[in-house]
């Protein structure tokens, strides 16, 4: 009786973890299809290197390139590659980073975390890099250039070094952004 109790919320839980993960995943992969908006993020990034006027488009615009001049520099040399490959690229590591952070929830749990995020594959957004910057930018702050030169509100995490009075993190935030 007790180890039933125990372990039945825990299974029910994954179970309906796992129903949620890959119906929201269905679901996505089925309307991204529709309208044709696999890679739509990458897309603009990719079209960064391709473009002489990095902000022709107006925000909402299909395409439109919202991030500043120093990440299209950033990215200009994957650009070089062909459209699929450098979707395929940005995707692949974008998945080997949530891959690595989900691991230690191990593969029951995991697993469906990991299809939660394909939202975020199937677009080509930054947001798994952004995480890495989370786990690692407090020990090394340099890495909170990275989501301050793409987008300006995720960069408020550096602000903990101000708040805090870490003024050497602080200025290395500043330095390097």
């Amino acid at each position: 009786g007790g180890d039933l109790r125990r372990i039945l919320p825990r299974v029910a839980a994954q179970v309906l973890l796992w129903f949620t993960a890959v119906m929201i995943t269905l679901t996505a992969a089925t309307y991204y299809h529709s309208v044709n908006s696999f890679g739509a993020d990458a897309h603009s990034y990719w079209l960064s290197g391709h473009t002489p006027n990095l902000y022709g488009l107006a925000p909402g615009t299909r395409d439109a390139f919202l991030y500043s001049p120093t990440f299209a520099l950033a990215v200009r040399p994957l650009t070089l590659l062909p459209w699929p490959a450098f979707f395929a690229l940005w995707a692949a590591v974008e998945a080997a980073v949530l891959v690595w952070l989900l691991k230690p929830l191990g593969f029951a749990w995991g697993a469906p975390c990991f299809l939660l995020c394909t939202t975020e594959l199937f677009l080509g957004n930054v947001n798994g890099l952004f995480a890495l910057v989370l786990l690692f930018g407090f020990r090394y702050p340099g890495l909170w250039a990275f989501p301050i030169l793409t987008k300006i509100l995720p960069g408020i995490g550096a602000l903990w070094f101000v708040v805090r009075g870490v003024w050497r993190n602080a200025a290395i935030v500043a330095v390097t952004s």
